[in-house]
């Protein structure tokens, strides 16, 4: 058997390989849940803090900031009909929206919690 027909051969079960993956996907990514449709479950994609509202480079999971300063948060994420707060402070959140919080005067942990109108929450995440 020659080097060319070995290539033909790999060649070809590579691209059933991949059209028997591709059916696959495509199966189980057609599969209807009317629930989840009705009452998705919320979801966070981010949760960022920076010393500025810039949030530039990589995400940050901690920061100094001097005594009586300012960090700041983002978070994306998805609720339907539903809230997202910052704890401590039960600051309300605005999904992708950069908000503030001002005279951090210790070591905090900020939490971030988000419930569909249904009252299904994800755990709470830190940033």
């Amino acid at each position: 058997m020659s080097i060319h027909s070995l290539r033909q051969g790999a060649g070809r079960a590579l691209l059933a390989l991949s059209m028997g993956l591709g059916l696959a996907a495509l199966h189980t990514g057609c599969t209807k849940n009317d629930s989840s449709y009705t009452d998705p479950a919320p979801a966070i994609s981010t949760f960022r803090v920076a010393t500025t509202n810039a949030f530039a480079g990589d995400p940050l999971t901690n920061v100094s900031i001097p005594v009586g300063g300012t960090a700041w948060f983002r978070a994306n994420f998805g609720v339907k009909d539903g809230s997202a707060v910052v704890t401590p402070g039960n600051i309300p959140v605005t999904s992708n929206v950069a908000f503030p919080i001002a005279n951090i005067t210790a070591t905090t942990t900020y939490t971030l919690t988000v419930t569909s109108g249904s009252g299904r929450k994800l755990p709470p995440r830190p940033p």
